[in-house]
């Protein structure tokens, strides 16, 4: 039997294409050159101090904007954070009160710890449904309220089902608000120049 999971409906743009594409820009110069040239996400922004319910609202609203988030979308969460180099290995672990709020929230159903795959392949995740594995960055302090974080995501697969083909994208998002209220007030596709996915 094959896992059949589409691609996701992304909602519209929340920033003009300019800004946009500015951000995924700055995304790829800062993984490719300048004085942060091993620094992929986040150059030169420190960690934003949020508690866990903050950081679960923010990823909450990003998600919110990248997918159309209904009961038929199943999302799991890595346990480890997306580093700031490139790459999708050897992030900070994700710590598991925020996984706990990420579900009361409804937004993830569980973990998948499958490691990124060799290129061609997709991650084996046990659950309910075939669906998207997403790795997380930590938000990254910007200025006054406004945090960036980034989000991979890659279709998975069931364990001994035929898998869909291999789809697999990060965004960059930049966010203000405070709390439990957040928007997204850009966003902007990571080329793939800035998250070679080193093994």
């Amino acid at each position: 039997m094959r896992d059949h999971v589409p691609a996701p409906t992304r909602r519209a743009a929340t920033a003009t294409a300019p800004l946009a594409v500015r951000l995924a820009l700055a995304a790829l110069v800062a993984a490719c050159g300048g004085g942060d040239a091993e620094v992929a996400r986040g150059p030169g922004l420190p960690v934003a101090e949020l508690s866990v319910a903050e950081r679960a609202a923010a990823y909450d609203a990003a998600l919110h904007a990248g997918f159309d988030v209904a009961p038929g979308l199943t999302l799991l969460v890595a346990p480890e954070h997306l580093p700031r180099t490139a790459g999708l290995a050897g992030g900070p672990s994700v710590a598991p009160a925020l996984v706990a709020a990420l579900r009361a929230r409804g937004i993830v159903q569980g973990t998948c710890a499958a490691p990124p795959p060799p290129e061609g392949e997709v991650p084996r995740c046990a659950a309910a449904a075939p669906g998207y594995l997403l790795r997380l960055s930590e938000p990254y302090g910007v200025a006054g309220d406004t945090i960036q974080l980034y989000v991979d995501a890659e279709r998975y697969a069931l364990p001994g089902a035929t898998p869909s083909p291999p789809f697999h994208f990060e965004t960059a998002y930049q966010l203000v608000g405070r709390g439990d209220t957040w928007r997204v007030l850009r966003e902007g596709r990571v080329p793939p120049e800035a998250r070679t996915r080193s093994r």
